[in-house]
């Protein structure tokens, strides 16, 4: 009994074991499902689920899937790769219940699906699954049609193990038709291509369907033959249900050539292996087919009669045990009489029936250790409730204790924070009030422009000609951003020396290689098209502009004209990419106010040189434009960046000596975003909004002292 109870944990730590990687593969597909993917990819987990569920032997859960995979076809009734995938599973999970009359409908439905969405892999194997259920519902011609449509496919494909499956079921199909010649035939077709695509399980079938195309046509060696190598391929690869099926082909053909001594050796065997892998159906028929055997014997004794009765009867028995002794005393009776190949026939049936009934006790032994590990645990469980119970309410307790300590934690770190806040608040409006206390909240007459070596320059009193308003133009409506990302937006302008440079390209591989090229030393913004560019122009109001003109819904030469137009961007270099390379659309272009005109295909390190010069003399220009500033105006010059300029001056000539008058009501006053005032500014000046609006106030005041120290002096 030792050896026995470790043999049974022995079993049972192999079942375990062997249930391992199912059970890892539903917990995979469960965690798919838990995670918000496609509906697509919910129907192929849902459909996964299905099969591994019925395949398990879980019929309740493999509804439950299905039903899913149906409720989630509903919702998509449009999306022909969900229906597909709902009624190929629905198809399966009936063929596989053995309902195949129930399956047919579902399948055909998958196939019209699987038809509109073309070419699809699974749309040969949807018509052979079709043809070989036709074929099991015994209707050869349908099922011969559906076979040479899934042939045509898997021809067109090049899937040689595609027309492999299609040419055995057409033999198959005429085999049914008793027309076996035709049969061998595609028979011979499919084994050829087995010798390209080896698979095993495949050319056992079709050595099976050769055996009977031959034994119809009469040719019984030459069947016996094909049935033979079969059986090695099957033992070989222990395949018990295929070796059972074709002894009992065997059995059947040698009784038709009227031979019952081979007829039942071979049908013996197949009882065996019928008993081992439990299939009743076919422990059935050759039980019926042992007995014709018996009845049409021409030789034999009735010892032999009676041994052989025996082992058909043991099948039934409850004893486990019958049915191997009854082979063993067989074998011993052929022995006896010199017989040994039909007693080493019968002696290993024994031997496997005899392995299947030791594993069916330590099955059962196994089980009788589970059941009673089950009421120890039980047993168990009742007498530590009590504990675990006093020790779930100290939890409880302690837990609400902890609660309220963080309650209290936090609300002494509230009031922390708050009492900091506030004193910082009052900290930084007192320094605003002492640093505004220090300009005088009068206006004085102010003299003629004049450089002061530092700060903003002030405007001179002569006469010019009226500047262009920024408020006074239609303001450009600012992108939809918060105020926080564009605060980020203008911090990281602050802490970074790189131009910003924005692309404008709809193709895909263009715009990549332009940003490979541009981004080791430009912070890069890229955009699809017009409309999407000419938002981030006005939203970042980038320091250059690239556009390949012919991927615009419009002229590439009315998007210059319209970053000239505006305000906001009319400062902004722009360079035009383009494959039309003519010196008349270049002409148009330059006239457009476009900077560069680059033909394709361009080498990317001359587009960075270019960009990187336009950069730089955009550079020189601000240093001029700044020394221009500083001096009196003509009364006739004017420009959009000057008028641009004077606007900005006016507002704060009237502004500057109010208390609260600081960068976010600057910004507020010209109309425009925090961002884009900041890039503006940054571009013809280098200075941010706050910087360029403190030189002012500083130059200011440096002014009005200098004002008061003059001498007054009258007339003598």
């Amino acid at each position: 009994m030792r050896w026995l109870l470790c043999f049974s944990v022995l079993f049972a730590f192999c079942s375990v074991y062997g249930q391992k990687p199912a059970q890892r593969r539903i917990d995979s597909l469960h965690h798919v499902t838990s995670l918000a993917g496609t509906p697509y990819t919910l129907s192929n987990t849902y459909a996964q689920l299905t099969l591994v569920y019925q395949a398990g032997g879980r019929p309740d859960s493999a509804r439950h899937y299905l039903g899913m995979l149906g409720n989630l076809f509903a919702d998509n009734r449009k999306d022909h790769k969900i229906a597909s995938r709902y009624f190929m599973t629905a198809g399966l999970y009936f063929q596989r219940q053995g309902d195949l009359r129930e399956a047919l409908p579902y399948m055909i439905s998958a196939l019209e699906y699987l038809d509109a969405i073309e070419p699809d892999p699974s749309y040969g194997e949807q018509l052979l699954t079709i043809g070989n259920t036709h074929l099991s519902l015994r209707n050869p011609v349908s099922a011969a049609d559906y076979h040479s449509r899934a042939l045509r496919v898997f021809e067109r494909s090049g899937n040689l193990r595609g027309q492999s499956l299609s040419l055995r079921g057409l033999g198959m199909d005429l085999l049914e038709q008793e027309e076996y010649r035709e049969a061998e035939k595609y028979f011979q077709s499919a084994l050829r291509l087995q010798d390209v695509v080896k698979d095993a399980r495949e050319t056992l079938a079709i050595r099976s369907g050769m055996a009977k195309a031959y034994a119809g046509m009469g040719r019984y060696e030459t069947s016996a033959d094909f049935y033979q190598r079969a059986l090695s391929q099957a033992e070989a690869m222990k395949l018990t249900p295929e070796a059972m099926k074709t002894l009992y082909s065997l059995g059947m053909l040698y009784t038709a050539r009227k031979d019952p001594e081979q007829a039942k050796r071979y049908l013996l065997q197949a009882l065996s292996l019928a008993y081992v892998s439990g299939d009743s159906v076919m422990m059935n028929r050759i039980k019926t087919s042992l007995a014709v055997v018996s009845t049409s014997r021409r030789r034999g004794t009735d010892a032999e009669k009676t041994l052989v009765d025996n082992v058909v009867a043991a099948t039934t028995a409850t004893n486990v045990r019958s049915l191997p002794d009854a082979y063993y005393t067989l074998a011993q009776w052929y022995a006896e009489r010199k017989q040994y190949e039909k007693a080493f026939t019968q002696l290993h049936a024994y031997l496997q029936l005899n392995d299947t009934v030791h594993r069916k006790e330590a099955l059962a032994q196994y089980r009788e250790l589970e059941a009673r590990y089950a009421r120890n645990k039980e047993a168990d469980d009742s007498l530590t409730l009590t504990a675990e119970n006093q020790v779930q309410a100290l939890e409880r307790e302690l837990q609400g204790l902890t609660a309220q300590r963080n309650y209290l934690t936090a609300a002494v770190l509230l009031v922390v924070l708050l009492t900091g806040l506030g004193a910082l608040l009052y900290y930084r409006r007192s320094t605003r009030a002492r640093k505004s206390e220090k300009i005088p909240d009068t206006k004085v007459p102010t003299p003629r422009a004049r450089a002061t070596g530092q700060g903003a320059p002030v405007p001179s009193p002569s006469p010019r000609p009226a500047p262009r308003s920024v408020a006074a133009e239609p303001k450009p409506v600012p992108p939809a951003v918060a105020t926080l990302e564009a605060a980020l937006a203008v911090q990281d302008d602050e802490t970074s020396d790189q131009a910003v440079v924005l692309v404008i390209a709809d193709n895909a591989a263009m715009r990549s290689l332009m940003e490979k090229t541009l981004k080791t030393q430009f912070r890069t913004i890229v955009a699809t098209n017009e409309n999407s560019g000419w938002e981030k122009a006005q939203a970042q109001v980038p320091d250059l502009v690239i556009t390949d003109i012919e991927t615009l819904p419009a002229d590439g030469n009315n998007f210059c004209e319209k970053l000239r137009d505006a305000t906001i961007t009319s400062h902004i270099p722009v360079v035009m990419l383009t494959a039309n390379a003519e010196q008349e659309n270049k002409a148009q272009g330059l006239q457009a106010d476009a900077d560069e005109y680059i033909s394709k295909p361009f080498v990317p390190e001359e587009l960075r040189l270019r960009v990187q010069n336009i950069i730089a003399q955009r550079e020189n220009l601000r240093h001029a434009f700044n020394q221009q500033l500083a001096q009196p105006r003509d009364i006739f010059s004017s420009d959009p960046e000057s008028d641009f300029m004077d606007s900005l001056l006016e507002i704060l000539e009237e502004r500057y000596t109010e208390a609260t008058f600081d960068a976010e009501a600057f910004t507020t006053a010209s109309g425009l975003s925090r961002i884009q005032l900041h890039r503006k500014l940054k571009a013809l000046t280098g200075k941010s909004t706050r910087e360029f609006l403190q030189d002012f106030k500083h130059t200011r005041s440096q002014q009005v002292q200098a004002t008061d120290r003059v001498p007054i002096t009258g007339d003598r």
